[in-house]
């Protein structure tokens, strides 16, 4: 292991592990040296004190020091505290014959300045017990581990506070994703599984005690500069911040909440059964872009009433979009409400969806990819757009496609089974920003595909797709320009749908 420092270094790791020690206990590791050279001179204490000793000039000694060190040094420090001030007691108390005046005065010196030493080291300890007692030190960890276990995938690979490794484990993840900050930079196994260094995490858990005792310029440093906080817990020394890494994984960009103008327009059609506040939240830019999207449906589909827009403890401080709402209304609402939400998919599946006598609160799971509502719509000037479909399905199951404004109102539907021309023919729509929800006929099962915008003037396909992986349909929007070749009929269009992207050969 690389060497902690020197003690007289106010900047080394084995100073910062020293002073941790000092913050919980000032008085005995203090009264360490001087309690066992009293010792050495008891024969039945002589084994402890040299053991004593030994650890004292293991922590002088240059080398690595590890933060749990003091444990071992903490037995014998309170049995040769107990042990010499028995036998200098018994030695002060003595029976004497005709004890002169020398002796009465010793004792009294003796009782001094030992009723000296104990108020010294009581007037150090009780503060600092008085905290132990009644602060919770262990609550931003206990958080943190929490918000991990509810939010981070366990296929990830996380840097983490060395307290956090057994419980992490057994919420059952693997060894090798859940890494000790200490060990990324000096174990050589460590460094065999992250071959690449920090891109090979995805999460980061900064304490500082972990930020005091890493190298400057290690993996543990690079990762954290290349981080953005999802969640922080505590202040100061307690403080903890789970940090995502951006290592270029399409899950590692922080997510952006959904623009004021969406959340203002969806306001205005809630403005009379929800309360002011709330309407407030909306139109802040504070508000997860899929919270938007599913009200919209909502409000379009069974109108229910916005009780809250929560903030998951932690994240408000990291700036992460709320992502958990509460409804309520009549109970057979809400119970189509709940359904609505179990039933969606992708982007827009929901985490958690609890329907209780208060409400039904809906939290989505941490996002990162934009679904359309991240930037403001431009102004809307100019003619209606125009749309058509081309239904791409390896099979073509009778399904009915509506569209919502992002507003909450409907805005017409259309039959993907109608015996017509594949592509259909272009559809008249007014510009702005919809929700395309799929339907069985008859208007059952709603679930959300797509956010899109349409522009004024511009002509767009909207291709349906059977996705391989899961099945489901998916739905991609593409304007439709002029060609760009010398010939009207010279352009190519090919829509790529598959979920993992790589090279594509076109042969025509």
């Amino acid at each position: 292991r690389a060497a902690g420092g020197a003690l007289d270094d106010p900047d080394s790791v084995k100073r910062h592990t020293v002073d941790q020690w000092l913050r919980l206990d000032p008085a005995l590791p203090c009264l360490a040296g001087p309690i066992a050279l009293a010792a050495l001179f008891v024969k039945r204490l002589r084994p402890f004190a040299v053991g004593l000793v030994i650890l004292i000039a293991t922590i002088l000694r240059p080398g690595y020091l590890p933060a749990p060190f003091i444990l071992s040094a903490l037995p014998l420090m309170a049995i040769l505290a107990a042990g010499t001030g028995e036998v200098a007691l018994r030695y002060l108390f003595r029976t004497v014959e005709q004890p002169w005046v020398g002796v009465r005065r010793l004792r009294i010196l003796a009782l001094a300045a030992g009723a000296l030493i104990v108020s010294i080291a009581v007037s150090l300890w009780l503060p600092t017990y008085h905290g132990v007692l009644d602060s919770d030190d262990d609550a931003s960890m206990r958080q943190a581990q929490q918000w991990i276990e509810q939010n981070v995938p366990k296929s990830d690979r996380l840097i983490i506070d060395d307290a956090l490794w057994l419980d992490l484990i057994r919420d059952g993840r693997d060894r090798r994703n859940v890494v000790w900050g200490y060990k990324v930079d000096t174990d050589e196994q460590v460094q065999g599984w992250a071959p690449h260094g920090w891109p090979d995490y995805d999460w980061v858990v900064s304490t500082a005690s972990l930020s005091a005792g890493t190298r400057p310029n290690g993996v543990f440093t690079d990762a954290v500069a290349h981080s953005q906080p999802a969640a922080i817990f505590g202040s100061g020394m307690t403080r903890v911040e789970v940090l995502r890494v951006d290592n270029g994984a399409p899950t590692s960009k922080t997510p952006s909440p959904a623009a004021p103008a969406f959340g203002g327009l969806l306001a205005a059609r809630l403005a009379g059964v929800t309360k002011p506040d709330m309407l407030a939240v909306l139109q802040s830019r504070t508000v997860d872009q899929r919270v938007l999207a599913t009200l919209a449906v909502i409000a379009a589909m069974q109108p229910v009433r916005l009780e809250d827009i929560s903030a998951i403890e932690g994240e408000d401080d990291a700036g992460i979009p709320r992502r958990e709402i509460t409804l309520s209304g009549p109970r057979h609402r809400l119970q189509g409400a709940a359904a609505f939400f179990e039933r969606q998919v992708g982007p827009f599946a929901a985490q958690a969806v609890d329907l209780t006598t208060d409400g039904l609160r809906v939290r989505f799971p941490l996002r990162t990819k934009d679904i359309g509502l991240a930037t403001g719509p431009a102004p809307l000037q100019g003619g209606p757009a125009a749309l058509r479909v081309a239904d791409l399905r390896r099979s073509r199951p009778a399904e009915q496609l509506n569209f919502v404004r992002i507003d909450g109102t409907a805005a017409g539907s259309l039959e993907t089974s109608e015996p017509a021309a594949n592509p259909s023919s272009y559809r008249s729509m007014p510009a702005g920003t919809y929700v395309v929800v799929t339907n069985r006929p008859g208007g059952g099962d709603p679930v959300i595909r797509q956010v899109f915008t349409l522009d004024p003037g511009v002509t767009y396909t909207l291709a349906l797709f059977s996705a391989a992986e899961s099945g489901q349909l998916a739905v991609q929007l593409a304007p439709d320009g002029p060609p760009a070749g010398p010939t009207p009929d010279s352009a190519v269009r090919m829509l790529h749908a598959a979920a993992a992207a790589g090279s594509v050969y076109l042969a025509l």
